[in-house]
């Protein structure tokens, strides 16, 4: 049931991060449509389709970034540096989709984007204290005192004044960043003398890739922009569109600004997977941005080569949404498949190690410790200890099964159970001769066992009948007893249960590819499984 309950959660993930991406590239791409005048003389409005480059570059950021900040989000939540580059990437990722549907044309976009970049810095700022382990330093402490208020004062200011913002919005970003980046490196240089080697290889990592992003960040600003500008056919001849492009000019500074945060987000991302976690046997990230960047280039093409509105554009979505949902269910129940079977496969050799530790090291001691014993009373305990210990190692992993096959051990287990309970019990193996692979055999004996002794102790039956045959190129298993019955719980409570014999059955039985069916009443109950050999 966790694992179902994890795999829904990705699902889910998934989706929100189709049909949101989807919605800002429509967003992005409607507000690239401007009304223009072609001429004084003629009258002639036309309408005007402008991206460019930056803003393009803008709406590839942001797809990405919302796959990869859920990703991120998922995998590095349980620890502190995780949330906090989680929240960073989050506060980016808006800036981000902002930017690249409103550009600078709305005074109050500008004004949340330099609010929110100027939080960002600041998440970031305490995140780099945590990961170079340097919060605890008094020169850290007193300038995030300093730097806090300046950033307060900074927010206070842009949320104040709107003619401000709508004069200086590029200086203040540039000012927010230049203090973040100069506060950091004091602190980094300052640190690093006093450092463990730990603090200083992360010291030196942060500072380079800071120290890069800037360097690049100032070349970049002296590179020219780029736009694609389309012009709708309309009669006559058409003239110089009149229009106002200055919101070309803010790509100046945010395009370059953006190579900086890539690289320092680059840069904090392998530090953290590099010491928390690691992604390189999971597919989500690769599934996440994939699949964004599946849709840009389907809704690009669909953009140059068919145009339509709205109505068009979520149908054609849900059309290419459709195909990726299903793989990406696939994949992760195809991955949740693999990792039951491994932990099963891990858990058995955890069981065989330990239970031959328990009887060739503890046990074999005990034995030895009884022979220097004179006391009869002393004997007696440890004759009980060393019964106990045998029975938990033949628990743990029964090597009967190994020495004489799953039919001969059922035997032997059934026999017992009568002399126990006092019970009539019909026994049936009619599967044809030959060994079976160990973990069917292991299988088919620890299920038999649980079912019985459940039975035993809770169903309060008189007649038991098991019957193992072939059945389709597999083995069929039915236990099935005339006890009182019992109403059939769902996994979870299965997993909340003081015993979870019957989960652990299931989760083992699907491991091997196989299946169960429970059947109950107050006439008895009935368990139905079958295995394949193939």
């Amino acid at each position: 049931m966790v694992a179902n309950f994890k795999m829904l959660k990705k699902e889910a993930a998934l989706l929100c991060i189709l049909v949101f991406s989807s919605c800002l590239i429509y967003l992005a791409l409607y507000k690239s449509f401007y009304n223009v005048d072609i001429g004084e003389e003629t009258g002639i409005s036309s309408v005007l389709f402008i991206m460019t480059f930056g803003k393009y570059i803008y709406m590839v950021a942001g797809l990405f970034l919302v796959g990869f900040t859920v990703c991120v989000f998922n995998h590095m939540r349980s620890y502190l540096v995780g949330k906090l580059f989680s929240i960073y990437l989050l506060f980016i990722t808006l800036v981000t989709c902002l930017i690249a549907v409103y550009g600078s044309g709305n005074c109050f976009v500008n004004s949340l984007n330099e609010i929110l970049l100027i939080i960002s810095n600041v998440v970031f700022f305490h995140l780099v204290g945590r990961l170079t382990l340097i919060t605890k330093r008094n020169l850290f402490r007193r300038s995030k005192v300093i730097y806090c208020l300046s950033a307060a004062l900074m927010i206070g200011v842009v949320a104040i004044s709107e003619k401000f913002i709508r004069d200086f919005h590029n200086e203040m970003i540039l000012l927010d960043y230049a203090i973040t980046i100069i506060v950091l490196f004091i602190n980094l240089a300052g640190s690093y003398k006093h450092s463990t080697v730990y603090s200083r290889r992360q010291i030196l990592w942060l500072g380079t890739g800071t120290l890069v992003g800037t360097v690049i960040f100032i070349i970049s600003r002296f590179l020219p922009m780029f736009a694609v500008v389309a012009i709708s056919d309309s009669p006559g001849e058409p003239q110089y569109a009149k229009m106002q492009l200055d919101n070309l000019d803010f790509m100046r500074i945010h395009f370059p600004l953006a190579i900086l945060v890539g690289i320092v987000t680059a840069t904090t991302f392998l530090l953290i997977k590099r010491e928390y976690i690691s992604l390189g046997d999971d597919n989500d990230l690769k599934l996440y941005i994939g699949g964004t960047g599946y849709l840009l280039v389907a809704n690009t093409l669909f953009r140059v080569f068919f145009g339509g509105g709205i109505e068009e554009f979520v149908v054609f979505n849900m059309i290419v949404i459709l195909p990726l949902f299903i793989y990406g269910c696939k994949s992760y129940k195809q991955k949740a498949a693999a990792y039951d079977s491994k932990m099963l496969e891990v858990l058995e050799n955890e069981r065989q190690r330990l239970s031959i530790f328990l009887h060739d090291e503890v046990l074999q001691s005990l034995i030895a410790v009884s022979y220097t014993v004179r006391s009869d009373e002393e004997k007696e305990k440890l004759s009980e200890i060393i019964g106990e210990i045998r029975g938990i190692s033949q628990e743990l992993y029964p090597t009967i099964v190994e020495d004489l096959g799953v039919d001969e051990s059922l035997k032997i287990l059934l026999d017992e159970v009568r002399g126990d309970y006092n019970v009539d019990i019909e026994y049936q193996y009619t599967y044809p001769a030959g060994l079976l692979p160990e973990k069917i055999s292991l299988t088919l004996y620890r299920t038999v066992k649980e079912l019985v002794n459940n039975a035993m102790k809770h169903a309060c039956c008189t007649y038991m009948k098991i019957a193992i045959s072939e059945k389709n190129e597999g083995i069929s298993c039915v236990v099935s007893d005339n006890g009182k019955g019992f109403r059939i719980p769902e996994d979870d409570e299965l997993i909340k249960a003081p015993h979870m014999g019957i989960y652990t059955i299931k989760k083992q039985i699907a491991g091997l590819g196989g299946s169960i069916r429970i059947l109950s009443d107050t006439k008895g109950s009935e368990f139905q499984i079958y295995i394949p050999m193939r």
